[in-house]
């Protein structure tokens, strides 16, 4: 297992304050910079792979009080294009500012190019969200028995 941070093609997410806490500010490793929502809720992160990758671990840091309450973990199958974003986890961070890792369930584990973090509710009593780091963990080569 490796980080797949480098391979992100694109990034989008569901709202930001501004370009001083942009999207790419949690794929940097600088932890003086930070992706900051607006208010409102849900929000949400989405990354696009280069190639598609078996994706079997997540490692975000939140800042206290800005933190999610529940992450639902949705991948799209590499081999349908079109086909919408499947949920495959639901995660639970702490409101703290330490990095957390998740492992994500083996059982419907399978290639993706594409993984949405949707965040319903957070710790913030606006909804706010503020991610310092995001790191995806998982396989570069993929065999074809991969579901």
């Amino acid at each position: 297992m490796e980080s797949l941070l480098g391979e992100v093609l694109e990034c989008k997410v569901s709202s930001s304050i501004s370009k001083e806490f942009s999207k790419d500010k949690m794929l940097q490793s600088d932890l003086e910079s930070c992706w900051q929502s607006k208010q409102g809720r849900p929000q949400s992160v989405t990354l696009e792979l280069t190639e598609p990758r078996l994706v079997e671990q997540l490692h975000l840091q939140f800042q206290g009080g800005f933190a999610a309450k529940e992450i639902q973990v949705h991948l799209q199958r590499e081999i349908e294009e079109k086909q919408k974003l499947q949920h495959v986890d639901t995660l639970y961070p702490e409101d703290n500012n330490e990095m957390q890792k998740f492992e994500l369930s083996q059982a419907d584990a399978f290639a993706s190019k594409r993984l949405k973090l949707i965040f319903p509710d957070s710790t913030d009593l606006f909804g706010r969200v503020i991610i310092y780091r995001i790191d995806i963990i998982g396989t570069k080569s993929v065999s074809n028995n991969v579901k």
